[in-house]
């Protein structure tokens, strides 16, 4: 796919991830031990961030998978469906050679104590023929969006497609992330933890979770909204927003999971100046596709 940046606005800022580092009420809190582990490693290596990052460039190829094809492509824009076009970044992998990176205009590699690779994968896709493949081994591999904040009202939807190659995992990890350009600085992320979707929010590493029929080698959809002007976030899983998952306080909801019942979070919104796609902590297999950033809602 080919973006127009005159008139598509500007393509994603270096990013932060929506890692979750999250752990829960029954003592899945991870993230600050691996953050720290990370820390003490990368800084040795020469690595610098405020909890041991660093930026860094790595390319591989992916496994084979059976590819699904659900949307249709039109022009340089892929559709699937309902919402409006994408007016701050889309991007459907299809430009980018198979077995390289995706197209470095639009993305930029963020590794931070990480042996995984992103790469362009023809394998699998959810439209057309290719997708971007994240193996993560390590503490985060992502990539980056430049050039989309700020958004307005620091507020935008985003979308992406994303396939699982073993299901949900029962250990805390991160998918997306919107906050600072600096990781594990201020940010909400979107990941999964206890076998559940999961936001999170860093620091405090308060969450919430909800339960979806995410499958293992299955296209799904994803779609979120960062309301910072109203410090609000929602969720939808396959074009059903999940309420489990709407966070205005950071309080566990009425009858929801999180780890979070009692101390609600305040003006909790960080500047977005970044948002990344991949995987932190733990290990494991992710495939992206049609990713969408925008100021009105896109739809699966």
């Amino acid at each position: 796919m080919t973006v127009d940046r005159s008139s598509r606005a500007r393509a994603l800022a270096i990013a932060g991830a929506l890692a979750c580092a999250c752990g829960d009420s029954s003592g899945a809190s991870e993230s600050e031990t691996s953050e720290a582990e990370t820390a003490a490693s990368d800084a040795s290596s020469g690595a610098s961030a405020s909890s041991g990052e660093a930026t860094d460039t790595s390319t591989g190829a992916g496994p084979t998978t059976a590819a699904t094809d659900d949307a249709t492509t039109t022009g340089d824009a892929t559709t699937t469906g309902g919402g409006a076009a994408p007016d701050l970044l889309e991007d459907d992998f299809e430009a980018a050679a198979v077995g390289g990176p995706p197209n470095p205009a639009l993305w930029t590699m963020a590794l931070v104590g990480s042996s995984g690779t992103i790469t362009i994968d023809d394998s699998t896709a959810h439209s057309g023929a290719r997708s971007v493949h994240v193996h993560h081994e390590g503490f985060s591999t992502y990539m980056a969006a430049q050039g989309v904040f700020p958004a307005p009202n620091n507020s935008f939807f985003g979308r992406a497609w994303f396939r699982l190659a073993d299901g949900l995992p029962q250990n805390h990890v991160s998918w997306i992330e919107v906050g600072l350009a600096q990781n594990d600085v201020d940010e909400a992320r979107i990941g999964a933890n206890i076998g559940q979707l999961d936001v999170n929010h860093w620091p405090g590493d308060e969450e919430q979770r909800a339960d979806a029929p995410v499958l293992a080698q299955t296209w799904h959809c994803l779609e979120f909204e960062f309301n910072g002007a109203a410090h609000e976030l929602r969720v939808w899983f396959e074009g059903e927003e999940l309420p489990g998952l709407t966070v205005t306080d950071w309080t566990t909801p009425p009858g929801g999971d999180g780890n979070n019942p009692n101390n609600p979070l305040i003006d909790w919104a960080p500047q977005a100046e970044a948002v990344r796609f991949g995987w932190e902590l733990g290990g494991g297999d992710i495939w992206f596709d049609d990713i969408a950033l925008s100021t009105t809602r896109v739809g699966c």
